[in-house]
């Protein structure tokens, strides 16, 4: 709206808006969540307070860092890939990373609802239950991830090109990020489960390694390698960031996402969105054979995911809206 008006400078107002009155919305909700509740907190006694406010801090302070680290993980790349290799680099690199923002949306919208599932679960010591949200999570994730991740990497000349013939350079980013992304997918939702598993100082230092990977990584390669040395730095923080959580959780937690379902959308996945459009392109060359195997590979998907519904806990979606809207 600000911009359509030629108010440019009121952009930063309008990025900003919107959470202040998100966060007034979340206030009022939080009080009707709370009624009566809320004069528990009076309730308590002198010597219960400290001892409160320590548990609330000791879980809650390293999220905030790990926040605020994973943030900087998110910008810093540019920022580095800007200062090392000039205005230029930084704006392809931009481009071709843009690609990741809707994998990010994907994943929030799994994590919203299973994180307050996966606390209960973890609070009342029900590892089996938690086993297996973490399994079904994991499958809709690589489901809905790895098609989109499949494609950018098979199409990533294509994707480059709607920013102009400038930005060849920014493919070689969009694959190695397609890469670690599908591996990230398969690893789950591991932050929730160490999270809602009491354990979020580990998720500070596992974040605080992506971080310092990461800008090592940057400051080495990218006066060598350019745009392909943020690249490969950035896979590096991804994989310590997912698959160093991962093996954690399995060790110490007994937590891990695979299973037939899981193993099963991997496979259909890269059938799909991997393999069908590399043997298209290998066969008959140029960017419509990828794109003319990916509508065959979209369509082999559709017809697995209804023959693997139950599977995969599809058909859980469906009763479960079916009670609601009833």
């Amino acid at each position: 709206a600000v911009l359509a008006f030629g108010w440019d400078a009121g952009i930063g107002l309008a990025w900003a808006l919107p959470y202040a009155g998100a966060a007034l919305v979340a206030v009022l909700m939080l009080r009707s969540i709370m009624g009566g509740r809320a004069r528990t907190t009076r309730d308590l006694s002198e010597q219960a307070v400290p001892r409160v406010l320590r548990e609330f801090w000791s879980f809650t302070l390293p999220r905030a860092v790990a926040g605020v680290a994973q943030i900087v993980l998110q910008r810093l790349d540019i920022v580095l890939v800007g200062a090392i290799r000039g205005p230029r680099d930084a704006a392809i690199y931009t481009a071709a990373t843009r690609f990741l923002v809707v994998g990010q949306f994907l994943n929030q919208a799994i994590t919203a609802p299973v994180q307050p599932q996966m606390s209960s679960a973890l609070s009342q010591h029900d590892v089996p239950r938690a086993r297996t949200l973490y399994r079904v999570t994991t499958t809709w994730l690589v489901l809905v991830s790895w098609p989109l991740f499949g494609i950018a990497a098979a199409m990533a000349p294509t994707y480059i090109s709607l920013f102009g013939r400038s930005y060849h350079d920014g493919i070689v980013v969009v694959l190695v990020l397609s890469v670690a992304m599908l591996v990230a997918s398969a690893c789950g939702l591991v932050d929730t489960v160490i999270i809602m598993g009491g354990k979020s100082s580990w998720n500070l230092w596992t974040t605080l390694l992506a971080l310092l990977v990461n800008v090592s990584l940057n400051v080495v390669l990218i006066p060598h390698l350019g745009l392909f040395g943020a690249a490969v730095a950035w896979f590096a923080a991804i994989m310590a960031a997912n698959v160093v959580p991962l093996l954690l959780s399995w060790r110490w937690l007994d937590l891990h996402p695979y299973g037939r379902s899981t193993l099963a959308a991997i496979g259909l996945c890269s059938l799909c969105y991997l393999l069908l459009p590399q043997l298209g392109r290998w066969l008959f060359g140029g960017q419509v054979a990828a794109l003319v195997a990916i509508m065959i590979g979209t369509v082999i998907y559709l017809a697995g995911l209804w023959r693997g519904r139950e599977l995969f806990a599809l058909t859980a979606m469906v009763s479960r809206g079916r009670k609601a809207v009833a």
